[in-house]
């Protein structure tokens, strides 16, 4: 591997790279033609589809329509998940985060997905599936910062009712959610949903946590709208105590 190392990188001829990088069979001699292209748009198809070097292409691409391609539909979950934690477009990752029934990986898990939750009991493969939708789900989320993307994280969860999401992705929609306009419409609906939902309670805490409208807060405190949760005593308690410490903060002022 080193003397063909060494060899390529003595070759400036983008044909003759683009060549190796294509069909090499040795996957290292595939990336190290890679490593050494400048021809973009060879670049953006080995990392559409190439053989064996398709990560370092992923890497190496610029082109924003390609990365967003994949992400979306590509059959690896390997790759696509590298590339969603590359990714920067907000709408997008929202869009990733609340969903990926839109993408053929989900169309390829659907039937292992639904023997997991059936009357026959689980399914390895379904849970499989279920895991790697679940990790590119977190890795969308963690790159969002805008607050209207991490709302529409929320909103999907809501208006999903919670069905297949569980908690860890709106967990963390929530936790850094500080626009307080969205948060006390997603509070308000939260609670709308009811306790069947077993999630909401995880969400609807890590909600009250970012609250700083004091009036709200007394308000969710006395109207009872926590009391029907499993987590009512802890969603209230937390409620009371983030009250305390903006009324103490306020008074120090």
């Amino acid at each position: 591997y080193g003397v063909q190392k060494a060899a390529l990188a003595k070759i400036d001829d983008q044909s003759l790279l683009a060549r190796f990088a294509r069909s090499s069979d040795d996957r290292f001699i595939a990336d190290e033609a890679v490593k050494r292209l400048t021809d973009n748009a060879v670049i953006d198809e080995i990392a559409r589809n190439g053989k064996h070097a398709r990560w370092s292409a992923i890497e190496k691409t610029t082109n924003e329509k390609i990365l967003e391609e994949i992400a979306r539909i590509d059959p690896d979950h390997d790759i696509r998940l590298r590339v969603i934690k590359r990714l920067t477009n907000q709408p997008l990752l929202a869009e990733l985060a609340k969903t990926v029934t839109c993408t053929g990986v989900y169309a390829a898990f659907t039937e292992l997905v639904e023997k997991s939750f059936s009357p026959a009991g689980p399914d390895a493969e379904g849970y499989t599936g279920w895991a790697h939708i679940h990790s590119m789900r977190m890795a969308a989320v963690s790159r969002i910062t805008y607050q209207n993307a991490l709302a529409d994280v929320l909103y999907g969860f809501i208006n999903d009712r919670g069905e297949r999401w569980g908690w860890e992705v709106p967990k963390s929609a929530a936790g850094r959610l500080r626009d307080q306009d969205h948060l006390k419409k997603v509070i308000t609906s939260l609670t709308a949903l009811g306790p069947e939902i077993s999630s909401v309670d995880t969400v609807l805490c890590a909600a009250i946590e970012q609250l700083t409208d004091k009036n709200f807060l007394a308000q969710l405190m006395t109207s009872g709208a926590l009391s029907h949760f499993t987590l009512g005593h802890h969603a209230h308690r937390t409620a009371e105590r983030n009250l305390q410490e903006l009324n103490q903060k306020a008074s120090e002022e």
